[in-house]
Parts: C-alpha cells; sequence; structure tokens
C-alpha cells in the first residue's frame, strides 16, 4: 500500500470510481459532481491510495481562507476533509485509515484543526471515524438544486496531533481493482 500525491494521470480512475459509488451510495452528493473536475478544487491538497499498481481511494484537504466557509456543511475553520472515498476491494485493508492520517496530519501541521462531514446513512464512515478519535460536532445539511434539504454530521479532530487510526484486526489482501466494484466509503 503506498499513499501519494495525486497526480493528473489518476483522474480518469478516480472519476470510474466516483461513477459507481454515486450510483451504489449516492456520493458524491450531486451527480454532475460525478467527475474528475469535481475533484480539483484549486488550492486543496490531494492524495491518492495505490495497491499493486492501482489506485483505489483518495482525499483533498481544503484549507479555509480567511475564516470563511470551505464546504458544504463548513463550520469556518481549520481544513476540511473532502473527496474521501475507497473503493470496496480496499476496505478492510488499513488503506482508508492512513488516507484519513495522511490527511489529518497535514490538517494539524497547516491549520491545528481538521473536520469533515458526512451523510448520517453512511454508518460505515461514521463508525470510522469515531474508531479514529474524531468527535461529533454537530448537525448541518445542503440543500440541491430541487431545494431539497440533506442532513450532514459533522466530525471534527483537535489538538496538537492527528488522533491515532488503530489498524483493522484482520488485513487482507487486495483483489486486483477494477473500475466495476469501485464505491465510497471507509
Amino acid at each position: 500500500m503506498l499513499i501519494r500525491e495525486r497526480v493528473d494521470t489518476d483522474l480518469p480512475r478516480l472519476e470510474e470510481i466516483l461513477h459507481t459509488t454515486y450510483e451504489r451510495d449516492g456520493y458524491p452528493f450531486r451527480a454532475e459532481s460525478v467527475s474528475a473536475g469535481w475533484l480539483v478544487r484549486h488550492g486543496d491538497l490531494a492524495w491518492v491510495l495505490v495497491v499493486d499498481g492501482v489506485v483505489v481511494g483518495h482525499v483533498a484537504l481544503h484549507l479555509s481562507v480567511d475564516g470563511g466557509p470551505s464546504g458544504e456543511g463548513s463550520s469556518g475553520d481549520g481544513a476540511e476533509i473532502v473527496r474521501y472515498f475507497v473503493a470496496p476491494e480496499a476496505r478492510g485493508t488499513g488503506g482508508a485509515s492512513l488516507l484519513l492520517q495522511r490527511a489529518l496530519a497535514e490538517a494539524y501541521e497547516r491549520a491545528g484543526d481538521a473536520w469533515l462531514v458526512v451523510m448520517p446513512h453512511n454508518t460505515r464512515a461514521v463508525a470510522a471515524y469515531a474508531r479514529a478519535g474524531l468527535v461529533p460536532d454537530g448537525e448541518t445539511s445542503w440543500t440541491d438544486v430541487e431545494g431539497v434539504e440533506h442532513p450532514l454530521l459533522r466530525f471534527r479532530a483537535s489538538g496538537s496531533r492527528a488522533p491515532s487510526i488503530p489498524a483493522p484486526a484482520r488485513p487482507r489482501q487486495v483483489a486486483g481493482a477494477t473500475s466495476r466494484d469501485s464505491d465510497s466509503g471507509v
């Protein structure tokens, strides 16, 4: 397993993962966000998880500028962990935890604080964030183009260092990654 900075040549594979993720889990929130362009936001830092030469996960970090909101569910301070997803064949291997650890470490170094939002129905992610030491920090929402409000849970990690993220109980070997098996979550 390798965590490295995202490069432009990763974007087609990441877009494949997003297509299945959206169909299966409704992530990202908007259908029009299922694109490589959605992953690239000026100023964001981003990393990928690579297993056996295949990109299987992604995380980005958006630093809040001038204390203003940095995205949906924004608390307006610190660094927001965004665009975080791992293909299902890479889950349970510790890779998602490594991605989160990388983003948290950078957030602490640059902003001293980190937070993220998650859809309440994504119970796997909610449990993973709790195991990682992130704490619930309220609820927020976003409103889609049809005016429907969608709830989000906010998690925060504060302090001088990133929380410890436990390794999975039984790591498993990742089978060959395919775009058809991709999905979001941790």
